[in-house]
This record gives structure tokens, C-alpha cells and sequence, in this order.
């Protein structure tokens, strides 16, 4: 009941923020909407006045903030509210799923900065803390076993069963689980299939990459969540000489991100230059040089 009682006074709370973000409020213009960067800058500069007196609820807000950061690839303010989340939270309760969600995100941005050593750090006290929660919750610490394989695939040498072995264990959590968290699932299985591309084993990683696209298709048409299988289908298709397999797959996929994502995104131009890639393949150069170009003004 307590954390039902604080995710609702979070929402709350967020709720408050978003709803000041107007031109009266001194933010934004009349006649204009608000960017997304507008948005989360000003949530952020307002949550310490407005969550005063719960300093969880404020620590789960800066979090959820941080996370929208990172996903859009502002790693440093992403990392400013994160380890200010981190630190005030340490404070309430050192072993409270707070200090896991900090340490998680913490994590990830030291990959993203190549600190695999700082990384291992975070991520394994995140899974610590997730494994020893009552209740545990499989998907939390599914996401922390994904962390840590992702850190083991990185390394030099790259232990590529360690992180194997991190990736089955991890959806073997999953399936033990009665929650439905399709989305973590093929983000487990995306993270296998890269794997088995890397050992070798294309047949098998070629069956996982489907597995991953058919549970995406199972929720819907155009998920983001399908992008990746449909990238690794299209490269294989690529690979194995099919290149209007290939096409399409990556046709799709690019798609998929510009609805998503319509200002343009890292992820649209890197699809872009696969697709070039096959183009220059077929010897369509002009085309390869279009879809270049195309990429090179996100």
C-alpha cells in the first residue's frame, strides 16, 4: 500500500508540473506549442518547490525525468538528475528501489561512456537490491540481468558466454513471472539474437530475431519495439544474398522511426545508412547516394 500510495502522489504531482507549463506560467509562448526540451527543462527546474516535504515522490519524479533525457540522448542532463536522484535517495533508505532505479540509469550512461568498470558497479548493486525485494519484481530484475550482459558483451575480451548465460537467466525470470512485459522480452531477445550473430550461430540468432518480431506483431502494427528485429531480419536478408527482403525489412523499420520520431533521430540516420549500404550492394549508387544524403541532414 505504501507504494501504491506514493506512485499515485507521484502522479499526482507530475500532473501539477505539466499542467503550469503554460504561457501564464511564464513558460512557452501564446501560439506556440512546446518542445519536448521545453517541457522536461522546466519540469526539472520545478519538482524540488513543488514536491517539498517527499522527498521520495521527488526523487521519483527527477528519475522518471532523467529517463526521458537519456532516451533522447541528452546524456548530461540525464546524468545530473540521476545522480542527485541517486544521493538523495541513498539518504532516505540505501537499499529502497529508488537507489535501484538511480544506480540502473546510472549504469547505462556510464556504457554509453565506455566506464564498464563503473557500470558493472552500478548495475550489480541494482540487481542486489532487486533480487532481495519482497515481493520481487521479475521484470525489475530482468532488466538489471540485461544491464550486466550488455556490460560483459563490451568488454575486452568480450565474454560472450557470461552474457549469454545473463540473457537466458534473465528470461527465464521473465517467463516465471505472471506480469506481461512483452516489451523487456524482446529486448532480451534482441539482445540474445546479437549474441548468436556474434558467435556465429546465424541460423538460430536468425529464429530468435523472428521470435522477437512476432511477439512484437502480436501487440500491434508500427511499435517501436519492432525496429530492431526488423533491422537484424534485414541485415540477414542482406548477408544471405536477398536483398528485396532486405529492402523492405529496412524499409519499415526506418518508417516506423520517423513516425515516432519526426524530427529525425540518431536511430532514423543510422537505419538510413544501412539501407544505403544495400542499395551500393545492388550497384544503385544513385539511390545509395540519396538515402546517404538523406541520413547526413538528421
Amino acid at each position: 500500500q505504501i507504494e501504491a500510495d506514493k506512485a499515485a502522489a507521484v502522479v499526482e504531482l507530475f500532473t501539477d508540473i505539466i499542467e503550469t507549463l503554460r504561457p501564464e506560467h511564464g513558460v512557452g509562448e501564446v501560439g506556440r506549442e512546446l518542445t519536448v526540451r521545453e517541457m522536461l527543462d522546466s519540469s526539472a527546474s520545478r519538482v524540488a518547490t513543488r514536491t517539498a516535504g517527499r522527498a521520495d515522490v521527488g526523487v521519483a519524479i527527477q528519475l522518471a525525468l532523467a529517463r526521458t533525457y537519456y532516451s533522447l540522448e541528452l546524456t548530461e542532463q540525464a546524468r545530473s538528475l540521476a545522480s542527485f536522484g541517486h544521493d538523495v535517495a541513498m539518504k532516505l533508505d540505501p537499499d529502497s528501489s529508488l537507489v535501484a532505479d538511480a544506480e540502473e540509469l546510472l549504469g547505462w550512461l556510464a556504457v554509453g561512456e565506455g566506464e564498464l568498470d563503473e557500470a558493472q558497479q552500478y548495475m550489480a548493486r541494482a540487481l542486489e537490491i532487486r533480487e532481495r525485494a519482497q515481493p520481487m519484481d521479475a521484470v525489475k530484475v530482468a532488466k538489471a540481468l540485461k544491464g550486466l550482459a550488455s556490460i560483459a558483451r563490451r568488454r575486452t575480451p568480450v565474454d560472450l558466454d557470461k552474457a549469454l548465460q545473463l540473457v537466458e537467466r534473465a528470461l527465464a525470470v521473465l517467463a516465471g513471472s505472471d506480469r506481461d512485459a512483452w516489451e523487456v522480452q524482446v529486448e532480451l531477445l534482441n539482445h540474445k539474437c546479437l549474441l548468436l550473430y556474434t558467435q556465429g550461430r546465424y541460423d538460430l540468432a536468425d529464429q530468435i530475431a523472428q521470435m522477437a518480431l512476432d511477439v512484437c506483431e502480436e501487440q500491434g502494427t508500427g511499435l517501436i519495439e519492432s525496429v530492431t528485429p526488423l533491422q537484424n531480419l534485414g541485415m540477414r536478408a542482406k548477408a544471405k544474398g536477398q536483398p528485396e527482403e532486405a529492402i523492405a525489412k529496412i524499409n519499415e523499420s526506418i518508417a516506423i522511426l520517423e513516425s515516432v520520431y519526426p524530427e529525425g533521430h540518431s536511430r532514423t540516420a543510422s537505419m538510413l545508412r544501412r539501407l544505403a549500404l544495400i542499395h551500393q550492394d545492388q550497384g544503385n549508387h544513385a539511390k545509395a547516394e540519396q538515402v546517404l544524403l538523406q541520413s547526413v541532414r538528421i
